[in-house]
């Protein structure tokens, strides 16, 4: 077989085996952990969801504040509505979520703005992004002469499980990154500002490593002419988008909730990290201790993985490697805030699979071997417990 047939052809078995995967997934979280109610993908908890008001097909779990997608839930319902008082039984815990309305809009479209199949949509919109994402993992990987079925790594990412068990935006967002990522390599630069400008209105910290992306580009090739067509005013495409929207936000609501997203959040590099590690094992008991190794486990993944994508980074597009130490950056400066339970390392989701595609394009066949031996076994390991755990 040829090499222009083989990559027409051979990442089709790779994509069924990705489909089955994540259906495999899903639907044992849904009759396990989640007890044949797939509202509970949500996790909403009635310190910001009443029971006695919420519609009858959400569950709401007792004496517990929930978890963040029970808020996608409510956007996703009525993406109309804008304000943080109670509305459908649920109540924002900040506006900052408005900033990540991709995500719910999205699952409204798909539901036809039925709320009763918004527990189902908010998972399918999920679903239907990692198989894009391992699309693209694959596209890359044929480029660079190696087997499409080295793209399933992308989802050797914890973070990417632990969004998809509980109806979570870094799913859509990192697949929206990295699909800019690749358009950019194709120099289709109005795609990519239309791309990240989606990722940046599904989830605002990415402002920060296109950011990056954008000025290293521009300053490694602004000295030489005829390089110059790939600083395109694409580029200010996510940058109008975001400060749009909060404009209109502003109008509505009279304030702007990126402000509310940037407090608080970031501080100095690993503190958060190192001061939270007791966090993870407490209160003390076996179950709590399983957890907290987990944890750790996913921390060091993250770590190995980082050193194995900085190895292979890409010479020639420095532009990329801004992004992935910005992204990174991220991670290490995320206060306590974030730190005391990093909910399957979700932080880290955009560093990981930036590692993963850098490693897709690298000719070491056993820099990818380690890093499998590394990355699988962690992601295994979090699948077992959200299978298990809500």
């Amino acid at each position: 077989m040829t090499l222009e047939r083989l990559r027409r052809t051979s990442w089709h078995l790779p994509v069924v085996t990705c489909a089955g995967l994540l259906t495999g997934f899903v639907g044992l979280r849904w009759v396990v952990a989640a007890h044949g109610q797939i509202s509970r993908f949500a996790v909403a908890g009635s310190s910001f969801a009443n029971s006695h008001r919420v519609p009858k097909f959400l569950y709401v779990f007792q004496n517990s504040t929930g978890y963040d997608g029970q808020f996608y839930w409510r956007l996703a319902a009525d993406p109309t509505n804008l304000h943080s008082a109670p509305h459908l039984g649920i109540s924002l815990d900040s506006a900052a979520r408005l900033n990540r309305m991709v995500y719910p809009v999205a699952a409204w479209l798909l539901a036809g703005g039925h709320r009763s199949f918004i527990s189902w949509t908010l998972v399918f919109v999920n679903v239907i992004a990692l198989l894009v994402l391992v699309r693209l993992g694959f596209a890359v990987a044929l480029e660079n002469d190696q087997s499409p079925w080295w793209g399933l790594l992308l989802l050797a990412v914890p973070g990417l499980v632990g969004a998809l068990s509980r109806d979570l935006t870094e799913v859509l967002s990192v697949t929206l990154f990295i699909g800019g990522f690749v358009l950019a390599r194709h120099q289709r630069w109005v795609w990519v500002g239309i791309v990240w400008a989606f990722a940046l209105l599904t989830r605002e910290p990415l402002l920060f490593p296109v950011f990056v992306y954008g000025a290293v580009l521009v300053i490694t090739n602004i000295r030489d002419p005829k390089n110059l067509r790939k600083v395109s005013p694409a580029w200010l495409i996510p940058l109008v988008a975001l400060l749009g929207w909060q404009i209109f936000l502003y109008s509505v609501i009279h304030r702007m909730p990126l402000f509310d997203a940037a407090g608080g959040n970031l501080g100095l590099p690993f503190v958060g990290v190192f001061s939270s590690v007791v966090d993870w094992f407490r209160p003390f008991g076996a179950h709590q201790m399983v957890k907290g190794l987990i944890i750790v486990a996913q921390v060091l993944g993250l770590l190995v993985l980082s050193i194995f994508g900085w190895k292979r980074r890409p010479r020639k597009r420095p532009e990329e490697v801004g992004a992935f130490i910005a992204s990174l950056a991220l991670v290490v400066c995320e206060t306590r805030n974030g730190w005391h339970a990093p909910f399957d390392l979700r932080y880290g989701v955009d560093v990981t699979v930036l590692a993963w595609l850098f490693l897709l394009e690298g000719q070491s066949t056993e820099d990818r071997k380690r890093a499998a031996i590394v990355g699988i076994p962690v992601v295994l390991l979090t699948v077992l417990l959200r299978i298990i755990v809500i």
